[in-house]
């Protein structure tokens, strides 16, 4: 073998090496740009991801800000709504005693009250009312006054003590008592969902 044919050799030897390293580096330029273009789309979906989770937190506190203001106004208003019952009713109650209510708590009073030297503080016509129901009881020593405008029931003075048994009283007693159970029948939903 001659010179030339070992130059030959050597260069085409150089060659395929060449063509061999290109084609390897083309390879390995290939692989890296699809290993970066997945990175690429993993950063790209967890980027997406974390703005989405991002929005929808964000979202979710708009709307828990909002369905907080909601009950905080739906409570107020129950509130607004409970307190004008409740004064509505104390303004109504002075004309809705009746002779048979008076008896009724004038009988409760004396019982309470036991044979004292009372006198019994009534709303005025109703001092016939408030002398049928002391007739149950004897031993007291009672005088029956009528006040010069209605007050919605008895009140009993024995010295400095005053029991008043007004029906607005009764009805300030048990306010809180019954309120919850009021809110209850005026607040609630009725079956199907519909207030």
């Amino acid at each position: 073998m001659g010179l030339d044919e070992l130059l030959r050799v050597l260069r085409e030897e150089a060659a395929n090496e060449e063509r061999r390293l290109r084609e390897e580096s083309a390879r390995e330029a290939e692989r890296i740009v699809v290993e970066a273009r997945e990175a690429a789309a993993r950063v790209q979906h967890g980027a997406m991801a974390h703005e989405a989770e991002e929005r929808a937190a964000r979202l979710k506190a708009v709307r828990d800000g909002m369905g907080l203001e909601r009950g905080r106004a739906l409570l107020v208003e129950s509130r607004r709504q409970l307190d004008a019952l409740r004064t509505e009713a104390l303004a109504r109650l002075p004309g809705a005693v009746s002779e048979e209510d008076v008896e009724r708590f004038v009988g409760e009073l004396m019982e309470e009250a036991g044979p004292l030297g009372v006198t019994v503080v009534v709303d005025p016509g109703l001092g016939a009312a408030a002398r049928r129901a002391l007739g149950a009881f004897p031993d007291v020593r009672a005088e029956v006054r009528e006040a010069p405008a209605a007050r919605g029931g008895v009140e009993l003075e024995t010295g400095a003590l005053v029991l008043d048994d007004r029906v607005a009283s009764r009805l300030e007693r048990a306010w809180e008592r019954v309120e919850p159970e009021i809110a209850g029948l005026l607040f609630s939903e009725p079956p199907g969902g519909e207030p």
